[in-house]
């Protein structure tokens, strides 16, 4: 099973999913008076999605069948509870645009790392007219200020960020939703209720709120000169928009599987990134194993591969390349797009290359060419961001270090993006 990002506010859930259940065990009134709040903003019919699922307890008791969790601990319960508990991420969902009748968020939004990202995400997954639901404490009501002050003893809250209400409704309207209703409850010591308590609709006073509000006609673009869109949509937005004005980066990547000729399996793929390179290589039948020393970019990488349905052909790792942490031989191929020159250095990447491809297997090579890393400089500059960074390891200073580690040049090659290397490693002596 593959991990879930290893993101601070996940980590509790994973480390503590069994005192997560315990609280709502020993306090079964305000479960149900939350569940009740909850009910009675979702739609009696069409499918619903609840982002950030947990273990389930809620969807169960709501009739919902389908969630998103990045924690593996939490996925497990609720997959025991009969949820189709999906890996994946608030701010990049694996789902097709315009599917769900409502999209539910049940104290998710302090934990999720772009509140704006994860609106838009939830924008498109909805249906024109769908509804968005979440139920959150109030930052600004004594239970939200109880739970900031005593945060840095709290398990799950430590990392916590707490809204409210003007908060997310003006978020909500800045990624495409309208017609915002409040509803309140748990105006009490939700640890001390001994019954349910009433729903105040709409309005009304109550540390837990429950906060619908419907899709809007904003659809999700990239306009060109203006900044580009987060979350998986945004991504895939700035990808088709980046084809039309020249940087096909599906054909790019072709074209570095293509000068690379025949490779076997399994393939690694050293610098990740969002995936695209990587499920390029997959979608040619290989078995890979991608590592990336980033969670975010391997959140997002997992959440794309969802997206492709391809979640089950990649393994992704959390790593340096610098320690590579693979046996002597075990990839049939090792394949690097787009990022030796984000290296600080080449000290332990080339020999843990050299050391990990078995003999006779392949190491290929590819980063951007001069045009290429001058669109990109561009683009980074052009979407508000800071200057692309760029370091001092060349697709000509790796190939050095590993012809001197005794792998020898097969192929050089260049598109007007890109330039390949494709290097050998000598088969094993006949005994």
């Amino acid at each position: 099973m593959t991990e879930a990002p290893d993101r601070p506010r996940v980590r509790p859930f994973d480390l503590h999913a069994d005192a997560y259940e315990a609280w709502f065990d020993a306090h079964p009134w305000t479960f149900r008076t939350e569940v009740e709040a909850l009910r009675r903003s979702l739609p009696g019919e069409g499918e619903v999605l609840e982002v950030g699922v947990g273990t389930g307890r809620f969807a169960q008791a709501l009739g919902i069948r389908l969630g998103v969790e990045p924690s593996a601990a939490m996925r497990e319960r609720a997959v025991r509870r009969g949820v189709q508990a999906v890996e994946g991420v608030a701010e990049a969902l694996p789902f097709e645009d315009g599917r769900f009748a409502a999209v539910l968020f049940v104290t998710t939004f302090c934990f999720v790392e772009d509140l704006h990202a994860t609106l838009r995400e939830a924008h498109r997954v909805l249906r024109p007219g769908g509804r968005l639901v979440a139920g959150f404490v109030d930052a600004s009501s004594p239970l939200g200020r109880s739970y900031r002050a005593r945060r840095d003893s709290s398990r799950f809250y430590r990392d916590a960020r707490f809204l409210d209400v003007p908060e997310v409704v003006e978020a909500l309207t800045a990624a495409g939703f309208r017609s915002p209703e409040v509803r309140r409850t748990l105006a009490g010591d939700p640890e001390a209720r001994q019954e349910p308590e009433a729903v105040q609709d709409p309005g009304g006073e109550g540390a837990f709120v429950v906060l619908a509000a419907v899709r809007g006609d904003r659809e999700v673009r990239v306009e060109e000169g203006g900044r580009v869109e987060t979350g998986l949509a945004g991504y895939l937005a700035k990808v088709d928009l980046d084809r039309q004005k020249g940087f096909d980066r599906h054909a790019e990547a072709a074209f570095v599987l293509d000068a690379a000729g025949a490779i076997e399996g399994p393939v690694l793929d050293v610098g990740v990134g969002k995936g695209l390179f990587t499920i390029e290589v997959a979608q040619r039948g290989l078995e890979v194993v991608g590592i990336d020393p980033d969670p975010g970019a391997l959140a997002f990488a997992r959440s794309l591969l969802l997206h492709r349905g391809m979640a089950d052909r990649v393994r992704l790792v959390q790593g340096d390349a610098s320690e590579l942490p693979f046996l002597d031989g075990s990839f049939g191929a090792v394949v690097s797009m787009n990022a030796l020159h984000h290296l600080p250095g080449t000290a332990g990447v080339l020999a843990g290359m050299a050391r990990v491809v078995r003999p006779g297997g392949k190491v290929v090579l590819a980063d951007l060419s001069e045009a290429g890393m001058d669109w990109v400089g561009r683009s980074h500059l052009e979407d508000h961001r800071s200057a692309h960074p760029v370091g001092p390891v060349t697709v000509e200073a790796a190939v050095s270090g590993l012809v001197a580690l005794g792998l020898r040049v097969l192929s050089r090659t260049a598109s007007r993006m890109e330039t390949v290397a494709v290097l050998g490693k000598p088969p094993a002596p006949d005994r």
